[in-house]
């Protein structure tokens, strides 16, 4: 059976702020008119969710969801450099 693991105020607290953090990157995207600004808000949208998914990782002491937010840290990263050469190239 699965034991659930308890987080601490605080952890919750580190995650809400980070989720707020992400919420202004959606809220650029909305203003923004041109392509190479939304690529970049987009670029740092995934950066900080693939940051909240590595510290509730870590927070759980779970390391598969902590090398899942890797895994997207670094395949998020390599997607926004294709698309903007790709937007470079247009």
């Amino acid at each position: 059976m699965i034991e659930p693991i308890l987080l601490l105020p605080i952890h919750f607290a580190f995650i809400l702020l980070m989720l707020l953090a992400s919420s202004l990157s959606i809220a650029a995207v909305a203003r923004s008119s041109s392509l190479s600004e939304r690529i970049a808000v987009a670029g740092s949208f995934s950066n900080k969710m693939a940051l909240v998914i590595l510290s509730f990782g870590i927070f759980r002491n779970d390391w598969m969801i902590g090398s899942v937010g890797a895994v997207i840290f670094i395949a998020g990263d390599a997607g926004m450099l294709i698309l903007a050469l790709t937007e470079l190239k247009e």
